[in-house]
């Protein structure tokens, strides 16, 4: 009777045993997917933190520099008389152009001469060392006096009394350009403006990494980033679950993020700037990198609970 009664307590104790003693080996399955995951997606961090600083080394280091250089135009009263004459000839901006450029400490790509009214009216090209008819500039420019940030304005051009605006911008010969634009006069009642671009490397240094894209934000819009038609929208708009995390972040000034879209969750790490006041963004499409150990993971969990079962 006690030995029955024992074999009969083994028989229903052994799937009980059994299974507390395969519970580890599945734990230890799910701790080595987890940690696969998290292997390759703390190699990214460090990739995308490592694009931040050195986009942010690059800024920090050149933008005083070509904030008090690009002002000098702007301050010229040669520049000043020749924007404010209804008739001034072209020789006034040209030997002022050449001036500056045969003496600028900085290699910049062209300065453009814009009335009142935002119409270019003189550009200068130091790689011909001739003027050069401002078709980059065919579309009216009027600017507003009622936004400090118009979107519609494809130039950047000072608005509502903001001597200086920045903007990246695309030429026919340049490619990308960092635009400093400021206002000539009275910021509230400028008599002209001068734009001076400064070709991309001399300003943003980036990794050689094709597959880590760079967004630069200023005041909650889009200043710089891989596509172009991204520029000028306002981050809330363009990338929303960006600007999410994004603000739950704050008030940190650097850190690492992750935010979904329609191709995948992406990597990233960003850096808060004094000056400028911008918000530097690094990031990456973690799916090509977490696919294959999450399919492999996947595998070793269904193969362990199969296990288990049978």
């Amino acid at each position: 009777m006690v030995r029955s009664t024992r074999a009969a307590l083994r028989t229903r104790l052994a799937p009980l045993l059994f299974g507390l003693a395969v519970l580890p080996v599945a734990g230890l399955a799910l701790w080595f997917y987890a940690m696969a995951l998290r292997s390759v997606e703390s190699v990214l961090e460090r990739q995308t933190r490592a694009a931040v600083e050195t986009a942010q080394g690059g800024l920090i280091g050149k933008y005083r520099e070509l904030i008090a250089i690009s002002s000098l135009p702007s301050r010229s009263r040669v520049v000043r008389a020749a924007l404010a004459a209804t008739d001034s000839p072209g020789s006034e901006f040209r030997d002022y152009a050449e001036w500056f450029f045969s003496n600028a400490r900085e290699r910049f790509a062209q300065i453009i001469f814009v009335d009142a009214n935002g119409k270019p009216v003189y550009k200068y090209d130091p790689a011909s060392a001739a003027a050069v008819d401002p078709s980059i500039l065919t579309q009216q420019a009027q600017p507003s006096q009622t936004s400090t940030f118009d979107p519609t304005d494809g130039r950047g051009l000072p608005v509502g009394g903001v001597p200086l605006r920045l903007s990246f911008q695309s030429t026919t010969t340049y490619g990308r350009v960092l635009r400093f634009a400021r206002s000539v006069g009275g910021a509230d009642t400028p008599s002209g403006y001068v734009l001076l671009d400064v070709p991309i490397d001399r300003v943003l240094t980036q990794r050689d990494a094709s597959n880590i894209d760079l967004l630069i934000i200023d005041a909650g819009a889009i200043l710089f980033a891989p596509d172009p038609n991204l520029e000028g929208l306002l981050l809330a708009t363009a990338l929303p679950d960006l600007a999410g995390v994004l603000l739950d972040a704050t008030p940190q000034t650097s850190g690492a993020l992750r935010f979904g879209e329609a191709a995948g969750e992406r990597v990233a790490s960003f850096a808060v700037l004094e000056t400028p006041d911008w918000t530097l963004v690094s990031s990456i499409n973690a799916e090509p990198y977490v696919s294959s150990p999450r399919r492999t993971g996947r595998i070793t969990l269904t193969a362990t609970a199969l296990f288990v079962l049978l």
